[in-house]
């Protein structure tokens, strides 16, 4: 040893959602707090993605475990207690990053600068972004990636889409209907939404012009 301290970056990702509202709901981050955790090496990232995209991903993924109604209200919630959390990091003098998954659509220039801005940017690889394989258990833990056992109720056949890549991908939203819709609007996840968006550009530097290529009428909307 020679008296030098190296900290191991942990990312770890909590969803909220999607079977009762107290999922909804849960702080994740306030967990850490409480149990102690030094809030100075803390870095909360608000991951968020375009409403009727996820709602529609929900109902895909979850439809047959949970009924319409309990998912839209769940969605709901979700969406909005984000922001809720997010205060919370904020309030507790905890750096908050959104990066929003329609950045995705422009893959390694995006994961490049979200690692810059969380201070490893030595830790980059293009390679992990563009070149995904299949990984076994052996794999799996030399990549340090560890899968931790789930309820039977969370194994869900194919909720994670199969690819060899990290990139965007579209998700058809004709399944929902305009009330459906409408109720994204009026509870205000639309908003929360748009804010996540202009907040993403601040965070991750992003030019007008990506911008609007990677979120469209989103962008405008908050310009």
């Amino acid at each position: 040893m020679n008296g030098q301290v190296s900290w191991l970056s942990i990312f770890s990702k909590e969803t909220m959602g999607p079977y009762v509202l107290a999922e909804s709901l849960f702080n994740p981050l306030q967990i850490l707090i409480d149990a102690g955790y030094p809030r100075h090496r803390l870095h909360c990232i608000m991951l968020d993605r375009e409403p009727a995209s996820s709602l529609a991903s929900w109902m895909e993924k979850w439809s047959d475990r949970a009924s319409e109604k309990a998912l839209i209200h769940n969605y709901v919630a979700a969406a909005l207690n984000a922001v809720r959390v997010e205060n919370y990091a904020r309030r507790h003098g905890v750096p908050v990053t959104r990066y929003v998954y329609e950045v995705s659509k422009e893959p390694v220039s995006s994961v490049r600068v979200l690692f810059d801005r969380l201070g490893l940017s030595n830790s980059f690889a293009e390679k992990a972004v563009t070149c995904w394989r299949e990984k076994g258990p052996d794999q799996a833990d030399n990549a340090r990636v560890i899968w931790p056992s789930e309820a039977i109720v969370y194994d869900v056949p194919n909720l994670h889409t199969s690819d060899t890549a990290y990139r965007y991908q579209r998700r058809a939203t004709s399944s929902l209907s305009q009330t459906v819709l409408d109720v994204l609007e009026c509870c205000g996840v639309n908003d929360v939404y748009r804010a996540s968006v202009a907040g993403c550009v601040g965070d991750l530097g992003l030019t007008r012009a990506t911008s609007a290529k990677l979120f469209g009428d989103w962008f405008a909307a908050t310009a």
